[in-house]
């Protein structure tokens, strides 16, 4: 929301903040903290919307789903929980696919553009379907 003072400034704006949920309905697994954050995201997203719309200020959030980046190799192994990796495990093996991180930044693009001039407060899964699991 770093964004908000400039985009008032400018009397106008996209801001679009991701990670907002990640796979919209990952549940159970003890990551209590991050869902805290997720939902505090998409509660702020949606406000700011709302709250600035009438100034010409958009907000939005990505919620991107399997995307591949080199997370997995950067995790010490003793430090993971085993009972929740391999729960999470047998969920992420049910993404439909796992993005590229141009996808994701593609559709930040757009929604920075004027043609996304009418989506103000969405949460959107880039996830490949994920969500509907």
């Amino acid at each position: 929301m770093r964004r908000l003072a400039t985009c008032l400034k400018w009397e106008g704006g996209s801001i679009t903040s991701d990670k907002a949920k990640g796979p919209l309905n990952i549940k159970g697994l003890s990551l209590c903290g991050a869902y805290l954050y997720k939902h505090a995201l998409v509660g702020l997203t949606r406000n700011t919307a709302w709250m600035y719309a009438t100034k010409g200020i958009r907000c939005n959030a990505i919620c991107p789903g399997a995307t591949v980046t080199n997370i997995g190799e950067t995790m010490p192994p003793e430090r993971m929980d085993a009972a929740g990796s391999q729960r999470a495990g047998a969920f992420a093996a049910l993404a439909p696919a796992n993005l590229d991180p141009t996808d994701i930044a593609s559709l930040a693009l757009f929604l920075a553009l004027d043609e996304s001039r009418h989506i103000n407060g969405a949460i959107i899964p880039a996830d490949a379907g994920w969500a509907a699991v």
